[in-house]
């Protein structure tokens, strides 16, 4: 279904980024393990990456 809305390109980043998040987020929670503000900072530029892809993707072409 996101596929239809997004190239393969964007999606694939997106879905990696996400990965990347979660991983930290159960780092986090699960293991008790301490964040840097520089880690902090990246995982939310790549938050931001990711709501950024979604503003500026190609429109949907709609085919009959």
């Amino acid at each position: 279904m996101s596929l239809k809305s997004l190239t393969n390109a964007t999606a694939y980043s997106v879905w990696t980024a996400m990965t990347i998040v979660v991983l930290k987020l159960i780092e986090l929670l699960y293991f008790k393990q301490k964040i840097s503000v520089a880690e902090f900072g990246f995982i939310m530029m790549i938050i931001i990456g990711i709501i950024g892809l979604k503003f500026v993707a190609a429109p949907e072409k709609v085919t009959p």
